[in-house]
């Protein structure tokens, strides 16, 4: 499992019987779906997202990305989406005083974790302000 973000133009997504319906009909449903993305990321694979972005998070108190690890996360109120931008720089600030970046510095994939991290940060305020700005929805999960 892994954790994306999506920001979507809200709609009401149209019924389809996964047991039943052909591949073809899946991916026409999906590909229909897709055209209310406005935006979309992949954020963190699930152990990356568990011990960088909700254990951190819990620790510190804040609710929004504490919960998403169990729950997932939607957005769209501005008050919402305004304490979420802070939390993820909550969360990136408790990595640099952890020194993350160091602590991994000698593992075999510590330098491309590190990256990792930094790209979904990016990518979720970037998904925030989109949703803010067009005020859509945001999905973390």
């Amino acid at each position: 499992m892994s954790f994306a973000v999506s920001v979507v133009q809200p709609h009401v997504p149209q019924p389809i019987d996964f047991a039943s319906a052909s591949h073809e009909e899946v991916d026409m449903w999906v590909d229909e779906e897709r055209r209310f993305n406005v935006f979309e990321a992949a954020i963190a694979a699930d152990g990356l997202f568990y011990s960088c972005y909700a254990v951190i998070a819990s620790e510190l108190g804040l609710p929004l990305l504490t919960r998403t690890y169990e729950h997932g996360l939607t957005l769209s109120a501005e008050d919402d989406l305004r304490q979420f931008l802070q939390e993820v720089e909550c969360i990136q600030a408790a990595w640099h005083q952890r020194d993350l970046r160091a602590q991994w510095q000698n593992e075999l994939h510590g330098p491309v974790r590190w990256e990792r991290l930094q790209e979904g940060a990016a990518d979720l305020k970037q998904a925030t302000h989109i949703a803010l700005e067009q005020r859509l929805e945001l999905h973390l999960g």
